[in-house]
């Protein structure tokens, strides 16, 4: 899957745990969160960039690591095109993803780790 628009909102609803919905007038995809309740337009905001923008990608490490993940980033390789981002939760699974920016090999990982693959 390619970073963009439905990997980001793939990874605020699996990953993120928010409700994602398609705003009836600019088609935009929105994101919110009230408990119990369907979220009111008024409450709700842009998905966030998390395939594309390093720094939304890192609140998706933040996330794993707050259920108990560990996870690793590394790259560029010996090619200089990879980086590949692992979760693991004890010492029996571990969940990759590799891309050529950081922010999508993080978002392939968290989807793999979560159960939610791109």
């Amino acid at each position: 899957m390619e970073a963009g628009r439905e990997l980001d909102a793939l990874v605020a609803a699996k990953v993120m745990g928010l409700i994602v919905r398609i705003d009836p007038m600019s088609k935009d995809l929105m994101t919110g969160k009230e408990p119990g309740i369907p979220p009111r337009w008024g409450n709700m905001t842009l998905v966030r960039p998390y395939s594309t923008s390093i720094e939304h990608a890192w609140q998706v490490l933040e996330t794993l690591q707050g259920l108990g993940a560990y996870w690793t980033l590394g790259g560029p390789d010996c090619r200089g095109k990879t980086w590949v981002a692992q979760y693991g939760k004890g010492s029996r699974e571990v969940f990759c993803g590799e891309a050529d920016t950081a922010p999508l090999a993080i978002c392939l990982a968290a989807l793999k780790a979560v159960g939610g693959e791109a």
